[in-house]
């Protein structure tokens, strides 16, 4: 197993992070469906730049090289899969959570973590016996592991209080808090994007006010989740947001994602719902990704 890289920390970044949550939380309250209408294509094709920074070329700790060859086969694979359906070809959805769900475990195999691997096929049954929530269980987890992560790569007693803080903006929201400004401030919805959709979209089964709720929560955990890695975790570990993308990425990776940012920037002003859907579609093996370095970070531990 290769070495864990050191972890430098400049000033305080737990402070950062936490004036970051407060912000997400502000829009969360003010407006979750504009802030999940633009979140994504303001700040989408970034974060994923993000991820393949810290993830795959300046992990904290580097995946074996065989192992990540083959969590990134299984990436592909799924995104050549979702690029068939959004081309007109037939939705796959167990093929897309089988080659999610061979990616995580392959992390927990490489570590012989046998418990953690039989709780996942456990799991991975169920999934597969129901599609449409295992997607959407992976869409909301996928955000909380982003957090989990930028905790495990930052050091200081303060990082608890920034915990503390999305304990407390998701207890405000599930306890009803916005209920009535959310309501009434979504009442003409977004651009197309209607506050109904995102309820059936992502707490389909949840009666009367849970359904808003939950979508102001993840509203809120998907804008923390893009704020802390482009801005919390660069300045955790290089001092700034802006520090060392083009050494990390290299010229070819940077323009991809520059170019990237304008088109979907391009596609959102022409047709706002139509980019932010393009775009979460495309972008599925993201969070798998997140999910896969997760499960390896924890069976090393072990």
């Amino acid at each position: 197993m290769e070495a864990s890289r050191a972890l430098p920390t400049a000033g305080r970044p737990e402070l950062v992070a936490l004036g970051l949550v407060g912000m997400c939380g502000v829009l969360a309250a003010l407006g979750p469906v504009w802030l999940m209408l633009l979140a994504p294509i303001l700040f989408g094709v970034p974060h994923v730049a993000a991820d393949l920074r810290y993830l795959v070329f300046e992990p904290v700790r580097p995946l074996p090289s065989r192992l990540g060859t083959g969590i990134a086969a299984m990436l592909l694979a799924m995104t050549a899969v979702r690029v068939s359906a959004m081309l007109g070809g037939p939705a796959l959805p167990r093929v897309e959570l089988v080659l999610g769900l061979v990616a995580v475990g392959g992390s927990l195999a490489w570590t012989r973590s046998h418990a953690l691997l039989g709780a996942l096929g456990v799991l991975g049954v169920a999934c597969l016996a129901w599609p449409p929530e295992a997607a959407l269980l992976v869409g909301h987890a996928h955000n909380f592991v982003a957090v989990a992560l930028w905790f495990a790569w930052t050091r200081g007693g303060g990082r608890w209080w920034v915990v503390v803080a999305i304990a407390l903006v998701n207890g405000v929201l599930f306890g009803g808090g916005f209920d009535a400004w959310i309501v009434a401030r979504a009442s003409g919805g977004a651009a197309g994007l209607t506050l109904g959709s995102l309820v059936a979209g992502l707490a389909p089964d949840l009666p009367g006010p849970w359904g808003v709720r939950a979508v102001a929560s993840f509203a809120f955990m998907q804008a923390v989740h893009y704020a802390l890695w482009l801005v919390a975790i660069p300045v955790s570990r290089h001092g700034s947001p802006i520090d060392g993308w083009l050494r990390a990425l290299g010229p070819s990776l940077i323009a991809v994602t520059v170019l990237g940012t304008l088109a979907l920037l391009a596609w959102g002003w022409a047709d706002p719902t139509g980019a932010r859907s393009g775009y979460l579609g495309l972008v599925l093996f993201h969070g798998w990704l997140e999910l896969a370095v997760a499960a390896f970070l924890v069976g090393a531990r072990e």
